[in-house]
């Protein structure tokens, strides 16, 4: 067909044989992609996502803090908030800790602390006012 294509189905055995060989083959790549996939999705246990809430001004200004050693977090860390960074700004640190001996790697998401008067929308702060 000029710019396009075409399928032709047959019903002969060869076809019908051709078409169980093929959706044989269709149906093992599925299975194995979905194994992959449940496989990726397996928790790694030396790997940690943590949060840490930040206010607007820390957000604006840049700041230092700390992440407490917990069950999920080896050590304490120290995060220097860089100025401008947005909600979802992700760190990774990585280290080695008696604990876990083949090492560790911890994921902190900044995350926005609510605002009493602003909020954030791209770049910009937005200030709300209802004008009587």
């Amino acid at each position: 067909t000029p710019g396009g294509f075409s399928v032709v189905i047959g019903n002969g055995p060869l076809m019908v044989g051709l078409g169980v060989q093929l959706a044989s083959s269709l149906l093992q790549n599925l299975i194995s992609a979905r194994q992959q996939s449940a496989a990726a999705q397996e928790v790694d246990p030396s790997r940690a996502e943590v949060g840490l809430e930040c206010t607007l001004e820390e957000l604006y200004r840049g700041c230092e803090k700390v992440v407490e050693a917990s069950e999920d977090v080896p050590d304490a860390l120290l995060v220097k908030v860089q100025p401008g960074w947005k909600a979802g700004t992700k760190i990774t640190f990585v280290g080695e800790h008696e604990s876990r001996p083949n090492g560790w790697e911890v994921c902190v998401t900044i995350r926005e602390a609510p605002h009493h008067f602003f909020t954030r929308e791209g770049n910009d702060l937005v200030y709300r006012a209802v004008a009587s």
